[in-house]
């Protein structure tokens, strides 16, 4: 009877010890609960739990994520209807303040992306957005994390994938582009 005790009592501790034990990769953040109280965000290493009370709730990762900014269209300084079609990229910097601030932070950060670009390009012409489109770009990250930050997310980048205005405007600046070569090519 006592070597049967002794192996339960080693079988017991040892499911302590694995239900007790829990490993964060490097990439990672996870959010955990005690009787549902969160309890401060655990960083990657080796860390402790109380077994059947302390619950993971949320494994946020900490790599650079990108979000894809589905087709919009804005107008620019000179009232023409652009269509913008981006990504955005960030990194989860603070797991609980994003978890308490936003639902769905994926179509949150959409929307937010969505609003800068309309702030930043009615401060452009076409051709400058075009021309400048690194700076145009950044304008739009710093201004998306500027806002986001207060979600505990930081904004890694801003891409416009493409940009491009009305066909009758692309069909015009082709004409014009025609009309210069030829003149180029006349007075020569």
């Amino acid at each position: 009877m006592p070597i049967e005790i002794l192996i339960l009592a080693v079988v017991a501790l040892l499911i302590f010890w694995f239900k007790s034990r829990i490993v964060v990769p490097p990439d990672k953040q996870y959010i955990v609960a005690r009787f549902g109280r969160l309890l401060p965000v655990l960083k990657p290493g080796t860390h402790f739990l109380v077994p059947f009370v302390d619950v993971v709730q949320i494994r946020y990762s900490t790599r650079e994520i990108r979000v894809s900014v589905p087709d919009f269209i804005e107008v620019n300084l000179e009232n023409m209807p652009l269509t913008f079609s981006s990504e955005l990229r960030y990194e989860i910097q603070d797991a609980i303040l994003l978890r308490e601030s936003v639902a769905n932070r994926a179509e949150a950060l959409r929307k937010l992306c969505q609003t800068c670009v309309k702030e930043v390009v009615v401060q452009y012409d076409l051709d400058t957005i075009l021309a400048e489109k690194q700076r145009f770009e950044d304008q739009v990250a710093r201004r998306v994390h500027d806002l986001a930050k207060a979600w505990g997310v930081k904004i890694t980048g801003f891409e416009a994938k493409m940009i491009s205005p009305p066909d009758e405007v692309l069909i015009a600046l082709e004409k014009k582009a025609r009309l210069d070569r030829e003149s180029r090519g006349a007075e020569e």
